[in-house]
């Protein structure tokens, strides 16, 4: 193992002519002729784009006498990402020698701070998995034919994160609901349900609307459905939520807006992650099309297709990039239970066959790297799960049979070092966990509440995004947009909000007097921070300072808001 501190660089001239390079190293006896992995922390200066630079691994003889270099060539180092991770094998020869070469791509002056390489075998991660937002399409029911819907859910550990929006069409008197990334389930086990009259439910978030309803809560009403949430009324006073219509929580065209956290049957809590690039992808569409854009990543893995009229492709996307030393494997889970079993033959008990093609008829799953992207895989699936047909070349047993079993399906990439996922770590056990961190103190800048006093803030990174605690007494307040600043250097990453313009309630506030229903509002004009609502009517109302009394105490608690350059 190695780990290498650099400062900032500096590379100007386009195709490569500048180069900044790592001192030579050799490898381990031990490590000769493994997959090494690279990993490092980078940031980069304003001017920097994606294309800008290229890493490069250059073997070298004993006498430091170049050789080659080494495949993969990392081009279009992105320019929005704080941690970069790749591998590669070595020669056989223990005398060899190797760098990390950073080229210059632009003419121009771009500079970026390196930290933190680590050259070496694959080392555990050991914690809970946290995945970055991953889109979906979510299923409304009860509002019409809705517009501008943009969903995202985030894994952390067991847990479901839930952001979603969208716009009403003509509401219904039909219970309202919100449909589950396909395949994804709530775990009842984990909730202690409030038993109404009319069901038993659980409060798991709020939503904010444009009219009627201002406010609600979501719920999960488990002895219905398992699959969807439902729209809520305010806790009534005995204390439980009751799914409400959808013209009763909303009116037609208007803004919904809703986030939620809740358990899932497919995940467990605590993982042993393996670090060398090892991970599962999938595609969540069950239809009878081609899909490029349904992507799935975690072991869970996603649902078989349905009944096909011809072979169709879904198209899935891994995190990494993939390399030349890579293993890639189709595996099955028949029924949705059991263990994850490799697709090299026919497998009996799901009904399902390696791709096969016979007269344009095709039977089984295969795959086709997709060209010029290094991370996505086509995946092929027969009109037929197999050719159970007396005439090979005809029709064959359908892929509805699978798919009301509940059969699943991954694509498991692995380099070779290690596994994706062991059994659930210990209290005792020691590991590294990228892209989180403990509570960090920062100061930071308010608008509108005059010479703030008693101010005391925290921070913490949750995989791609930001929570912060906040509490302080304002001074004299002024006639201007109440608003709270992020650490200073971070952006919020406003292509991850689902909200068509921005404005979604990501936080609360409580104060000491004046105002109630206060909340934390995200906005496209302000980027660096947060401003304070009142959330009551369409797209939240912007306060200002002197909406609020002077020498108030007040708490701000936001959570899950995503971050330019974190993943």
């Amino acid at each position: 193992m190695r780990y290498t501190a650099m400062a900032q660089m500096a590379l100007t001239g386009a195709s490569g002519a500048q180069f900044v390079e790592t001192p030579m190293f050799t490898l381990d006896v031990a490590d000769i002729g493994k997959t090494i992995n690279i990993s490092l922390d980078y940031s980069t200066s304003g001017t920097f784009a994606a294309g800008d630079c290229t890493i490069q691994i250059i073997n070298y003889s004993s006498t430091g006498t170049y050789q080659a270099t080494i495949t993969p060539s990392i081009t279009n180092l992105p320019s929005t990402l704080s941690f970069f991770q790749a591998s590669f094998t070595g020669t056989s020869t223990a005398s060899d020698q190797y760098s990390i070469r950073f080229l210059s791509n632009n003419a121009a002056l771009r500079t970026f701070n390196i930290d933190s390489i680590y050259v070496g075998p694959g080392q555990l991660a050991i914690g809970t998995p946290i995945s970055a937002p991953i889109a979906y399409t979510p299923t409304a029911v009860g509002f019409g034919t809705v517009t501008n819907m943009s969903g995202f859910y985030t894994r952390v550990g067991d847990c479901m994160l839930l952001d979603i929006g969208f716009i009403s069409g003509t509401v219904t008197a039909t219970t309202a609901t919100i449909s589950l990334p396909s395949g994804l389930t709530i775990d009842t086990t984990k909730m202690t349900a409030q038993t109404a009259a009319s069901a038993a439910s659980v409060n798991v978030g709020s939503y904010v609307t444009g009219t009627t309803s201002a406010t609600g809560i979501m719920l999960s009403a488990t002895t219905t459905s398992t699959s969807v949430l439902y729209f809520g009324n305010t806790i009534s006073t005995s204390g439980v939520g009751f799914p409400q219509n959808g013209s009763t929580v909303i009116g037609s065209s208007s803004l919904m807006s809703l986030q939620a956290r809740i358990p899932i049957a497919q995940w467990s809590t605590q993982t042993t992650l393996g670090t060398s690039s090892t991970e599962f992808a999938s595609n969540s569409s069950t239809s009878d099309a081609n899909d490029t854009t349904s992507f799935v990543n975690g072991a869970a893995g996603s649902i078989v297709p349905s009944t096909l009229t011809a072979t169709r492709t879904k198209r899935i996307q891994f995190a990494q990039p993939i390399q030349s030393t890579d293993n890639i494997q189709i595996e099955i889970q028949n029924a949705g239970t059991g263990p994850w079993l490799p697709l090299t033959t026919y497998n009996a008990s799901a009904g399902i066959s390696p791709l096969e093609i016979q007269n344009t008829i095709g039977y089984g799953i295969g795959y086709t790297i997709v060209s010029a992207q290094t991370s996505q895989i086509d995946i092929t699936f027969g009109q037929y799960s197999y050719s159970s047909g007396a005439t090979y070349g005809l029709a064959g047993t359908s892929w509805a049979t699978a798919n009301t079993a509940g059969t699943r399906w991954r694509i498991r990439r692995s380099s070779g070092i290690g596994v994706g996922e062991l059994a659930p770590a210990t209290v005792s056990s020691a590991g590294y966990v990228n892209g989180q961190s403990g509570w960090v103190a920062y100061t930071p800048t308010f608008q509108g509440f005059g010479t703030v006093t008693s101010v005391a803030t925290w921070f913490r990174r949750i995989g791609d995004s930001m929570d912060v605690n906040c509490t302080f007494t304002s001074g004299t307040n002024t006639g201007v947009a109440a608003q709270i600043s992020l650490p200073t250097g971070y952006a919020i990453n406003t292509t991850k909000i689902s909200s068509t313009n921005y404005t979604i309630l990501v936080g609360t506030v409580t104060a000491s007097s004046g105002i109630t229903n206060i909340g934390i509002q995200v906005v496209s004009a302000f980027t660096t921070g947060v401003q304070f609502c009142a959330i009551a009517s369409n797209n939240n109302t912007q306060l200002q300072g002197t909406n609020f009394t002077n020498n108030n105490s007040m708490t701000v608690s936001f959570v899950g808001l995503p971050i330019v350059g974190w993943s």
